[in-house]
């Protein structure tokens, strides 16, 4: 069944669980974000933007690691809503 999001996603890359019905995706555009998944539709929050080439995502604690440009890790803040 497709899921529709409430902001379009540009090149989806890593995608990671959250929770039950949460999502961590980064897209090469440079975003992260939080997908909450509801039936067949995901409500979409922008975590952080401007991060080059994110194509990697994994938890840890309170933060998000994010692999960017293909070759290095940043840190990005996570709580969960």
């Amino acid at each position: 069944m497709p899921i529709e999001t409430s902001v379009p996603l540009v090149r989806p890359d890593g995608l990671r669980s959250a929770g039950p019905r949460t999502l961590i995706q980064a897209e090469q555009q440079g975003r992260v974000a939080e997908l909450t998944i509801e039936g067949n539709r995901a409500e979409v929050r922008v975590i952080q933007d401007g991060l080059p080439r994110a194509s990697g995502v994994t938890l840890v604690g309170d933060s998000a690691l994010v692999l960017v440009n293909f070759a290095r890790a940043v840190v990005v803040p996570y709580r969960q809503r």
